[in-house]
């Protein structure tokens, strides 16, 4: 029985670009931009309380990941739901 009962989930940390260009190349008609206002305080989630009380261990990478739920939106909604 685990000694807490709530848990951040998280995977790598990356940059924002990583994931607009990521989402550029699933969806190249898609008009995709980025404020330039930077960010003064950034939040990173600890995840070492899920990794060392259950074992847990992300099955996707940030591609595998936004690729999946970018065919899950399309087969829910149809390509102009992406």
């Amino acid at each position: 029985k685990p000694k807490h009962a709530v848990f951040n989930v998280g995977n790598e940390h990356r940059p924002i670009g990583d994931y607009t260009r990521i989402l550029r190349d699933l969806l190249p008609d898609a008009d995709i931009s980025v404020s330039d206002k930077v960010r003064t305080s950034l939040t990173l989630l600890d995840t070492s309380r899920i990794r060392e009380e259950l074992g847990f261990a992300p099955q996707y990478t940030l591609e595998k990941g936004l690729e999946q739920y970018v065919a899950d939106v399309q087969q829910r909604f149809g390509e102009a739901g992406a």
